[in-house]
């Protein structure tokens, strides 16, 4: 009995950490917004993202597809744009379907006003009328799996402080779309949003 209550409170004691690590990302991101822009390649950033997922893309078969020929590169603030684009890919990973083969497919398109990309998958999907709650701090659509409601949270609040967006479309039990909007603005003080 006594062993059940320790790790009944450790695991307590490690998802308060989490969450803890979690909201202090969201005050560091405040710090990186007058960082230098860069230009990112999306292959290289994709690349990076199988290496960081790969035990769970062979464990589960994941196919990935991309289509980046219309704008292999943006040009934003590269730590930003990558927490955005870890904590959406890892959602689509998270909320895979059990009985059918895992795919994500992402590809971007440049628009006159905006670089998009959308990440598409084949999983859980999202009921709509839950919509508003989505992108909120602490709301789980999805139990089964662990977590704390804060990717999309962090993933939208990263999106605004870039001055750009993130829609859904999604049909439950068939697929997920997240399509991020960023502006293609060069200029960083104008380009970029600070909270105080």
């Amino acid at each position: 009995f006594h062993l059940d209550l320790f790790h009944k409170v450790q695991s307590s004691a490690d998802n308060l950490d989490a969450i803890i690590k979690d909201l202090n990302q969201i005050i560091e991101l405040n710090n990186r917004s007058t960082e230098l822009l860069e230009e990112i390649r999306l292959e290289q950033e994709l690349s990076k993202l199988k290496d960081q997922f790969r035990s769970e893309i062979l464990e589960n078969g994941i196919t990935i597809e991309s289509d980046f020929s219309d704008a292999p590169t943006l040009v934003s603030v590269k730590s930003v744009f990558n927490n955005i684009l870890y904590q959406l890919f890892k959602n689509s990973i998270q909320y895979k379907a059990l009985h059918r083969k895992p795919e994500i497919i992402l590809k971007t398109k440049m628009t006159d006003n905006d670089f998009i990309i959308q990440i598409t998958d084949n999983g859980l999907g999202i009921d709509l009328n839950l919509k508003d709650k989505i992108f909120m701090p602490f709301k789980r659509l999805h139990f089964h799996t662990e977590g704390k409601g804060l990717g999309l949270f962090l993933a939208k609040y990263q999106a605004e402080m870039l001055r750009g967006n993130i829609e859904v479309q999604s049909e439950v039990n068939k697929f997920t779309t997240f399509t991020l909007f960023l502006p293609r603005n060069k200029n960083i003080t104008e380009g970029i949003m600070t909270y105080d």
